[in-house]
């Protein structure tokens, strides 16, 4: 079991390592007011993305796992569930573009993120299926399309537009490629009530806790924009990326154990649980260490016009080891299918985050921002083991059982 899990996490990492290994470089090449630029797009990307998927690729992982004798059924249905979502969520993504006059800015981000969508659902069902060098392949060709063919678009023209253009051309190709392989297995099937009412209920608070996830990040270049122009909230999105290697692994290890987790959770196995929570967690620890360390060198030697992003990355970091260890404990709530918790923890944490980056920009300089995302992460983690052992089955003191 273990070694399954890791096997998956390492083929994430290593594809998805490509995008860290670039991250200076795009910063190097775009400078903090593009990559500023830049920001505001990959926030409303990453927010469209989530309403669009509405949180299906993840119900194809619990579906499957409460369901594996019925593969083909639970994927034409969940396949079914995401074509008819988009009749509703593409139109009123749309409309709200169109009524701020970005029309043409939004019909390309959503272009993108219906293709991204597409890829998300193909993954959950190669990790269900241990299909492990597929999912490899998957995982580099998602990296290539949202960063290193992107890099060509940059180099010729190093601006947020050109990098924002070069992430949709080639994730819309990589989607083409993927409906040509996999579509011969879709057959469009009509959906029960029960079933639609079961998936948007499960996916609902998935959809918000994406969303306020970016939204925080959005805010937060927004308060930095009025300050100067772009410069500041470029060193900000620096700063977020860099963390986002710590996010990577987080949710790298989190989607290779969820099936195994789950099957823990099955078997009412909580001590077995528990003891990948530490370890998972203590990795991460040790590696977000790491990642600190070598991002202050690399700014230091490299990187002088992020001077100012060493300042904000350390409590970024220990925050999202925090963050990083919620999310494990969160799999919980979608065993008992109560993800209603996890959107009362993220949200309760996640809505007092403006505030206190607004209250620290004006007490102590924008310099310390870092620290909202600390509280904030903080504060989500607290609520996510109050919640789940106050309104779930799980045990924080268990001692261990299998059934059978």
């Amino acid at each position: 079991m273990t070694k399954n899990i890791f096997s998956f996490f390492t083929a994430d990492i290593l594809a998805k390592g490509i995008s860290a290994v670039l991250i200076p470089v795009y910063s190097y090449l775009m400078g903090p007011a593009e990559l500023g630029l830049f920001s505001e797009w990959f926030t409303l990307y990453n927010s469209v993305v989530a309403l669009v998927s509405f949180g299906i690729p993840t119900y194809l992982l619990v579906q499957l796992n409460a369901h594996p004798k019925d593969e083909d059924e639970v994927i034409n249905t969940t396949a079914t569930l995401f074509y008819e979502w988009q009749f509703i969520g593409i139109p009123v993504i749309l409309l709200v573009f169109a009524i701020n006059n970005k029309f043409l800015y939004g019909v390309t981000i959503i272009m993108a993120a219906v293709s991204f969508s597409i890829v998300n659902y193909l993954e959950a069902y190669l990790r269900f299926n241990n299909k492990l060098k597929q999912y490899i392949i998957l995982q580099a060709a998602s990296t290539s399309s949202t960063n290193i063919i992107p890099l060509i678009f940059v180099a010729v023209s190093a601006s947020w537009w050109s990098r924002s253009l070069g992430v949709t051309i080639s994730v819309i190709i990589l989607a083409i490629i993927i409906l040509t392989k996999i579509l011969h297995r879709y057959s469009y099937v009509k959906l029960t009530k029960t079933f639609r009412y079961d998936a948007m209920k499960f996916g609902f608070p998935v959809v918000l806790i994406s969303v306020i996830s970016w939204v925080k990040l959005g805010i937060d270049v927004q308060l930095l924009k009025g300050i100067s122009g772009y410069k500041e909230s470029g060193i900000l999105f620096f700063s977020f990326q860099i963390i986002s290697i710590v996010s990577i692994l987080a949710a790298s290890l989190n989607r290779a154990s969820t099936p195994d987790f789950l099957r823990m959770l099955s078997a009412k196995n909580h001590r077995l649980f528990l003891s990948m929570f530490l370890k998972m967690t203590l990795v991460l620890t040790l590696f977000t260490l790491a990642v600190v360390a070598g991002s202050i060198i690399l700014v230091k030697t490299f990187l002088p016009d992020f001077n100012s992003s060493v300042y904000l990355i350390l409590p970024m970091a220990i925050g999202t080891i925090f963050y990083g260890a919620a999310q494990f404990i969160s799999v919980v709530f979608l065993f008992d299918r109560k993800t209603y918790l996890l959107t009362l923890s993220i949200y309760a944490s996640s809505l007092i985050h403006p505030l206190i980056s607004y209250y620290i920009i004006g007490k102590y300089g924008w310099l310390n921002i870092g620290y909202s995302y600390l509280i904030s992460y903080s504060l989500f983690l607290i609520l996510v083991v109050f919640l789940t052992q106050k309104f779930t089955n799980f045990s924080f003191t268990a001692k261990a059982h299998v059934d059978g």
